[in-house]
C-alpha cells in the first residue's frame, strides 16, 4: 500500500523547491560530527517552528551510513494498546516514495507488543514529517519501519523497546524518536518542566533505569497540571526508544538544543516546547544530579522556610515552585536536624518518589 502525504503543505512545505530552500538553510549550520551514533530524539511540530531544531540533530546523523530508519512517533489520532506498525507498502513525501522494510516488520510483529494497523498511520504525522529530513541527504536510498504508539503500559514500551533494540544491534539501521514535550503551559512553566524532563531522560537513559524517567513525566504533569496538558505528547515513544538504546548499548544521550514555540511566534502565554539530542554508545559517567554550591545553599533555605511555615502556620507549605531546573528532577533525600553540632534527627528515603525540592520539603516538614 502507498501512504500518501497527509502532512506537506500543513506541517512542511509540500513541494521539492521550497523543501530544497528550507533544508539548504536548516543545515547550512550543522552541528558536531560524532565518529558513533545510532539515533536522535527530535520535535514533528511543523517546521516553521521545530524545523531547525530538528536539523541539528539530522546534521549528525548525514554521514552516518544505515540502510533503514525505524521511526518511532506518537499516535494522536487512534487509542493504542500496543505499538503500531504499518505493515508493507510505502510512504510518499514530494521528494518522493521512501519503502517499508518488511523485514524488520516481520521480525518485530512476532513479538507480543506489536500490531499493524494502518488506521493508525493514515492521519498521522508525527512520522511523516520525519521523513523529507532522511531523503534531502540519503535521497530514497533507504527503507523505513514506522511504529506510532500512545499506551502508557510500561510492560509493552518496555517489551517493544527491548525488541527494537536487538534489530538495531543486528542490522544496519538507525532510531529516530520523534516527541514534543510539554503542550500549552507559559514559556516560563515549560522552560522548567521541559529542562527538568530532558535531564531526567539523560539521567535515566545513562542509569538504564527508564522508569525514572516515567517518575519525572508523572510528578511533572502532576505539578503542573494547571498550567499544561502534558509534560510530553510523545512520553510512550520516548520510553520505548530510549529501552531501545539502552539494549543496544547505545545509552548516553547527549542533548543539542531546547526551544519553544514562543521563540518562534512571540506569543509567550501558551508554548508547545521542542528538544533534539543523539544517542553515543554507553560512557561509564555518573547519572546523578551535580548541584552547585549556590544550589545547595538554595535547598537548605527551603528546608529551613518549610520548618518555619509549619511552626508559624500550623500546616505544611505547599504548591513550592522553583524556577531552577535541578530542583524539578526525581530525587532520594535525606533532611538531618542539628543543634550545636550534635545529631537530634534524620528522616528521608532511598529512593526518589518526589521532585527534588518537594522532597527536601517533604522531610523538612516531617
Amino acid at each position: 500500500m502507498k501512504r500518501e502525504s497527509v502532512a506537506a503543505g500543513r506541517f512542511y512545505p509540500d513541494s521539492i523547491q521550497e523543501l530544497d530552500s528550507f533544508f539548504g538553510k536548516a543545515f547550512k549550520t550543522p552541528h558536531k560530527k560524532y565518529s558513533q551514533i545510532k539515533g536522535i530524539l527530535v520535535p514533528h511540530a511543523g517546521y516553521i517552528y521545530s524545523g531547525n531544531n530538528a536539523a541539528l540533530a539530522y546534521s549528525c546523523l548525514k554521514d552516518i551510513d544505515f540502510d533503514t530508519a525505524i521511526i518511532i512517533g506518537t499516535a494522536h489520532t487512534v487509542a493504542l494498546n500496543k505499538c503500531a506498525l504499518f505493515e508493507k507498502g510505502s510512504f510518499i513525501t514530494p521528494y518522493g516514495e521512501v519503502e517499508i522494510d518488511e523485514n524488520i516488520n516481520k521480525k518485530l510483529i512476532n513479538s507480543d507488543f506489536f500490531e499493524y494497523s494502518l488506521r493508525a498511520h493514515e492521519n498521522e504525522h508525527s512520522i511523516e514529517v520525519q521523513i523529507p529530513f532522511l531523503q534531502y541527504f540519503k535521497k530514497n536510498r533507504f527503507k523505513i519501519v514506522p511504529i506510532v504508539i500512545n499506551t502508557h503500559n510500561e510492560k509493552i514500551l518496555k517489551g517493544a523497546g527491548i525488541a527494537i533494540g536487538k534489530i538495531l544491534k543486528e542490522t544496519n539501521s538507525i532510531l529516530i524518536i520523534s516527541s514534543d514535550l510539554s503542550h500549552y503551559p507559559p514559556k516560563e512553566i515549560a522552560m522548567v518542566s521541559d529542562r527538568a524532563l530532558i535531564e531526567s531522560y539523560s539521567m535515566a537513559i545513562l542509569n538504564k533505569d527508564i522508569e525514572f524517567f516515567s517518575l519525572a513525566y508523572s510528578l511533572l504533569e502532576n505539578k503542573y497540571s494547571r498550567e499544561m496538558d502534558t509534560a510530553a505528547c510523545g512520553f510512550s515513544a520516548m520510553s520505548c526508544g530510549g529501552e531501545a538504546f539502552i539494549e543496544a548499548g547505545f545509552n548516553n544521550f547527549d542533548f543539542i538544543q531546547y526551544i519553544n514555540s514562543g521563540d518562534i511566534s512571540g506569543d509567550d502565554s501558551n508554548v508547545v516546547g521542542y528538544a533534539c539530542g543523539v544517542f553515543l554508545p554507553y560512557k561509564d559517567m555518573s547519572g546523578n544530579i551535580k548541584l552547585s554550591e549556590n544550589e545547595k545553599q538554595e535547598l537548605l533555605s527551603y528546608a529551613r522556610k518549610s520548618i518555619e511555615y509549619t511552626i508559624k502556620n500550623k500546616k505544611k507549605m505547599t504548591n513550592i515552585k522553583s524556577e531552577r531546573v535541578n530542583f524539578n528532577i526525581p530525587a532520594a533525600v535525606f533532611v538531618t536536624l542539628t543543634k550545636k553540632g550534635n545529631l537530634r534527627g534524620c528522616i528521608g528515603t532511598m529512593k526518589p518518589n518526589s521532585l527534588l525540592i518537594d522532597a527536601v520539603c517533604d522531610y523538612a516538614y516531617n
